[in-house]
């Protein structure tokens, strides 16, 4: 009974009883019964629900299978195209199951037709496809006698994947017109294309569909049809990449009422990352327009062209005509090549990257030049009025390309055939084919449309998730035929995991197992916070984001108080140094010199320390045995490096280099070996090792025969194997049982250090993902938008120091946390009994990360919100090591601002110096270059300040901002401007003047105008405040001195840069004061030369704008003002602008000293808000 459930049966029982889609995230320490509970879940709702478990690992959905054999629920498990082949041709009679169901008479007679009426008639050939078969038997029987030469020196696991795929291919073709066939045959229209089989029944189709191999070749049509098997087994790569169904293809996204049990939920994020970036490669989308448009042009002449599909006409329309629009704008694509003339622009542009997001790499705007007679675009950095910026041809480029994709991609998904047919229209005879029959759901996503009810969601983040990025990088090829011309490569990404779980939970219920989800960090790990936002704002009851409650943190700490009753754990930790016994000491440092280790061990510290670990721990291990309670356990250590490249190589080394080592016996993976007469058996664990261990019932024989009691044994491994989810323990019999056991002891030897790739020889797609990475954090606020600039430089220019950009983060020391935690869930998977005493052991540098985690205020918070998910296991280790913490000031502690009173004292003072200097500039006492770099450092703290760039040394040396807590996944507080005191938003204490201050308010008017956010888009400045676990905003002074005068402009010059002819093109150009005049430098905000109007944009309250209402401080600032401007230009007027309005009301005229005047007498003009600016313009276009 479902009320009967408990553990983490109930937890998922309590969230399937809303009866909402959604997700929460499943918490909890390693061994606690999450999967168990999956199973437990299953078994009660089998009836009711369709279960789908996913993971991105074989070996777990294994053991699920295994799990629900047990039990006798039916599963299918939905593998790659190798594997489901690979699974039919090697179980008993499996190639005469496949060639009995070629010889069926009906099929034979089905395939005729569809040979008949298809272009590729070798694709349905029934004897191309019996030779696929028989290939790739013949493949398997050939690698099973491990005689690859065979092979001809083909890669036989690729040629094996060609001939599974074509074999798939060939029964997905003919059963999609066997669903045709069998649709008519249901209807029974006369006239019908199958006419010819209008005295076929569909029982026969049935009876076809009912042949053993049919749902072992698709087993999703198994378990859609099937009331039986209520639970789908399937990795997250096959999971995005689309499955059959018996008559269409299906994607992820079609999906819906399902409930998703995402197994090592944080995992899956960079193998989704992964496969994005995989399927977004595509090879210049210059020449992928032009073909597209070229050759549909041409198609189009025709009226009668999709003529019985004119759905799919319209959508081939409505993508040339934007190209061709962008055409007429452009040139493109009749032009697609570009060239610098200048070799000053060479130096400035070459090398860098244009940024499709927020950001440029480039300090300067490129604009392009178009040359009609050389047919080339000329990249300059001086602006005509007629001249495009590259930035808006590559984002055209961008959004053209991803339309295609998309239209192709559902094309597929529709209508396999028709979609054949026009890529060949469009395409013919090119890669880019190829491209498109490679598509999945990875290569493209649209974007997510406005909130009819919400309005719209406007942040960075989501513009990164939504639609991805695009890196252009200007090359300069080394070419005489062409010495000015220059290359665009370009690196993209279309999607994100983000979107991709966002997708999956708006159809259906999605669990996310994790014992470190809890752990909010950036990178490796999904951005649930983002998730949440995005769910919450779409206000739909029937889609929640369910936070873990209080009922389910009950049943957490209530099993694993339970686990630690039965294990009875206790934990003794010491700390491992680089001492050892000599000659090994001095070998550790011989070996970087010697050459046989040169391409093994470059001359680098960290790999002698490596090996110095590696004996000390050998020596540890000699010295202390197990104590003599446990002589009846086998002494087992799990030992954990970033590499294991070094051991390797000694351990391979022919020369004898002491009699104190010796390996007396070596297997494919361990060694048996004598260090000062101790026998040890050393296994080293990399993903090669756990194939070949964990892949069959004979290789775990063998595994588990290398643990004794007579010897001690070392699993020596990476993190990686951690983070996997992998069960590394191992068993042995005692008596009658066969038991699994822990590790007695763990040696955290390394920090988890790599998060990005190093070095000259990054791949593209490693070049990607550094990027992806790096555009989390600038939005993250992690690292400022100047630091993200130089990285994308140094990616460019093989840079090597991205690591080290990272570990300066808080994010990085919680990745780095939520790792050894996963390490430490290694050794805690014995749940049922007595473990005693386990050891620890960790270096200096695992030390120093939680000398930060213990002691870094910035990490307390989500120590408090996720130390009681931890394991009672964890919880004892790490209080071990807190007590060998010390306190440690990084550059964090430096630079991290303090209270809100004490910051808003200094920002005042800051202010003052920065006010004064506005003033001599007016007077004319400052002027020369030491005024124009007082300006351009204020219009870049300005810059700084919209982009929420806390991170920005000119915000810090304004004291710009302050820290608190109370920000902590906030963007409201409440605070007392007597004392400093701040509280959570809206809280009543009748002792404290608290005053409410959200940080969002101040957005509600600008960002309605969709002028607005574009523009804001483009220059990477935020419309929403959200607080990142940083816990900073700005001081009050700043806010209202700094930011929102800032805003108000930038708004405002947004709706005058926006404005187009009929004809596309800008009606006005905005100059900033100093280029007028000097003098005017922050008399008002900008200068729109074509109506000579002096705009001074404001961001005040809707009365303080409304006739009657101005203010006398501002009629007098602005009489003020308006004379020393008409002292410079006699004709021009002084306009008002509110941007933090929605007012309807009436633009009022004034003369200078506000009266109120006729319109072409007036001196001073008002806008009560932006809507009227606008209002005013449409007017005058018509």
């Amino acid at each position: 009974m479902k009320e009967d459930l408990t553990g983490y049966a109930k937890y998922y029982q309590r969230v399937l009883d809303l009866g909402v889609n959604g997700y929460k995230t499943v918490a909890g320490g390693t061994g606690l019964g999450k999967t168990h509970g999956v199973i437990e879940c299953i078994k009660a709702n089998k009836s009711d629900h369709k279960f789908i478990y996913v993971s991105h690992r074989h070996n777990l959905l294994e053991e699920m299978a295994n799990s629900l054999q047990e039990i006798g629920i039916g599963y299918c498990y939905l593998r790659n195209d190798s594997d489901t082949i690979k699974s039919i041709l090697e179980i008993n009679n499996g190639l005469e199951k496949l060639t009995d169901l070629l010889e069926d008479e009906m099929f034979k007679e089905y395939i005729t037709y569809t040979r008949s009426n298809s272009n590729d008639k070798w694709k349905y050939s029934l004897d191309n496809c019996k030779k696929h078969i028989y290939r790739a038997k013949q493949i398997l029987t050939i690698q099973s006698k491990s005689n690859l030469d065979l092979l001809d020196a083909l890669d036989p696991d690729d040629a094996f994947r060609k001939e599974s795929s074509s074999i798939l291919s060939f029964f997905k073709g003919v059963f999609f017109e066997l669903a045709e066939i069998n649709s008519y045959l249901n209807r029974r229209n006369q006239g019908n294309r199958y006419s010819k089989f209008e005295f076929n029944t569909g029982d026969r189709f049935e009876l076809l569909t009912r042949h053993p191999v049919i749902f072992q070749l698709f087993p999703y049509w198994s378990f859609e049809t099937d009331e039986k098997i209520p639970v789908l087994l399937i990795t997250i790569q096959k999971l995005f990449s689309g499955f059959f169904n018996g008559s269409k293809n299906v994607n992820v996204y079609k999906l819906k009422d399902k409930v998703f049990f995402l197994d090592e939920f944080e995992f899956l994020e960079p193998v989704l990352l992964d496969k994005i970036i995989e399927e977004s490669k595509l090879d210049n989308p210059f020449v992928f327009i032009a073909y597209f448009y070229h050759n549909i042009s041409i198609k189009r002449l025709d009226e009668n062209y999709l003529g019985d599909h004119p759905s799919i006409r319209s959508q081939i329309d409505e993508i040339w005509k934007k190209i061709d629009d962008l055409k007429r704008k452009s040139s493109f694509p009749d032009i697609r090549f570009f060239g610098v003339k200048d070799p000053k622009v060479i130096k400035s542009f070459v090398g860098s990257g244009l940024y499709q997001s927020n950001y440029t790499s480039i300090d300067q705007p490129i604009y392009l030049e178009i040359d009609q007679n050389l047919q080339r675009y000329w990249l300059t950095g001086s602006r005509s009025p007629a001249s495009p910026t590259t930035f808006n041809l590559m984002k055209s480029i961008k959004l053209i390309t991803n339309e295609i994709l998309q239209f192709y991609l559902q094309l597929k998904t529709d209508n396999d055939k028709l979609y054949a047919e026009l890529v060949e229209d469009a395409y013919e005879k090119t890669d880019y084919i190829a491209h498109l029959n490679r598509l999945s759901f990875f290569s493209v996503m649209p974007p997510r449309r406005r909130n009819s009810k919400r309005g719209y969601r406007i942040n960075n983040f989501s513009y990164l998730y939504q639609r991805g990025y695009v890196l252009y990088v200007l090359d300069k090829p080394p070419t005489q035929a062409e010495p000015n011309e220059v290359l665009l490569n370009f690196f993209m990404v279309n999607s994100s995991p983000e979107r991709c779980l966002l997708g999956l939970i708006q159809k259906n219920v999605v669990f996310g197992l994790s014992a470190t989800a809890t752990l909010t960090r950036y990178l490796e790990h999904f951005n649930l916070g983002w998730i949440k936002e995005e769910v919450n704002f779409e206000a739909d009851d029937s889609i929640l984001f369910m936070e873990i409650d209080e009922v389910d943190k009950s049943i957490i700490n209530s099993l694993s108080d339970e686990k630690a009753m039965k294990r009875k754990n206790f934990v003794e930790l010491s700390i491992a140094n680089k001492k050892c016994r000599e000659p090994f000491s001095s070998i550790a440092k011989k070996l970087k010199e010697d050459s046989k280790f040169v391409s093994i061990s470059p001359n680098h510290d960290y790999h002698v320390e490596r090996l110095l670990l590696f004996f000390n721990t050998l020596d540890w291990i000699v010295q202390n045995p197990l104590s003599e309670r446990k002589r009846e356990t086998i002494d087992s250590h799990i030992v954990f490096f970033n590499s294991l490249r070094q051991i390797r190589a000694f351990m391979e080394s022919k020369k004898e280099l002491t009699p104190n080592f010796k390996v007396n016996s070596k297997g494919k993976h361990h060694y048996n070996i004598s260090y000062f007469d101790q026998s040890l058996c050393i296994i080293l664990l990399d993903s090669k090792a756990h194939k070949y261990y964990f892949d069959s019932s004979e290789s775990k024989s063998e595994y588990n025969s290398l643990f004794s009691l007579s010897h001690p044994t070392l699993l020596i491994t990476q993190y990686p194997s951690a983070n996997n989810g992998v069960n590394l323990q191992y068993g042995r019999k005692i008596g009658t049982r066969f038991i699994m056991e822990d590790y007695q002891s763990i040696h955290l030897l390394e920090a988890p250090h790599f998060y990005f790739s190093s070095g000259s020889n990054r791949s593209e797609n490693e070049i990607k993902s550094d990027i992806w990475k790096l555009a989390q954090l600038v939005l993250a606020k992690k690292i400022s938008p100047i630091d993200f600039n130089r990285k994308i430089k140094g990616i460019m220019n093989n840079s090597n120091d991205l690591n080290k950009v990272y570990k300066d983060s808080t994010d990085y020391t919680l990745n780095q946390v939520a790792k050894i935690i996963q390490a430490l869930g290694r050794i805690e998977r014995v749940r049922d009994r007595k473990v005693g005493l386990q050891r620890g052991r960790i270096s200096e540098s695992v030390l120093n990360i939680f000398n930060r985690y213990f002691h870094n205020s910035e990490i307390q918070p989500v120590i408090t919100e996720s130390l009681s998910f931890f394991s009672n296991f964890v919880q004892l280790f790490f209080s071990e090591i807190r007590k060998f913490t010390k306190e440690k000031r990084d550059k964090n502690d430096i630079e991290r601002p303090s209270k809100i009173l004490i910051e808003d004292k200094m920002c005042k003072g800051s202010l003052s110096k920065l006010v004064n200097s506005i003033r001599q500039i007016q007077d004319d006492e400052l002027f020369g270059e030491a005024a124009r770099n007082f300006i351009e450092n204020w219009r870049e703290l300005r810059k700084s300040a919209l982009r929420f760039d806390f991170k920005s040394h000119r915000i810090k040396n304004c004291h710009g901002t302050f820290f608190s807590e109370k920000i902590y996944k906030n963007s409201k507080i409440s605070w007392n401007p007597m004392n400093g005191k701040v509280c959570k938003y809206d809280t009543l204490d009748p002792e404290e003047q608290l005053l409410n201050w959200d940080f969002n308010l101040h957005f509600r008017h600008v960002k309605q105008h969709g002028e607005v956010r574009n523009y804001f888009h483009l220059q990477g400045y935020e419309l929403e405040f959200i607080d990142h676990l940083n816990f900073q905003f700005f001081t009050p002074s700043f806010f209202k001195q700094i930011y929102l005068g800032a805003l108000g402009e930038e708004a405002t010059k947004a709706i005058f840069l926006s404005q187009k002819s009929n004809e596309g093109e800008s009606l006005f150009e905005v100059v900033n004061t100093e280029e007028v005049n000097l003098n005017l430098f922050e008399i008002v905000d900008f200068v729109v030369p074509k109506l000579n109007w002096f705009v001074d944009a404001k961001f005040f309250s809707e009365q303080n704008m409304v006739q009657g209402s101005i203010t006398q401080k501002v009629k007098e600032a602005s009489t003020k003002k308006i004379e020393k401007i008409r002292s410079i230009d006699p004709k021009s007027k002084l306009v008002l602008i509110n941007a933090n309005s929605a007012q309807t009301g009436n633009i009022s005229h004034f003369d200078k000293n506000f009266n109120v005047a006729h319109t072409k007498d007036s001196d001073i003009i008002v806008f009560p808000s932006l809507s009227q600016l606008k209002e005013l313009f449409e007017l005058w276009k018509q």
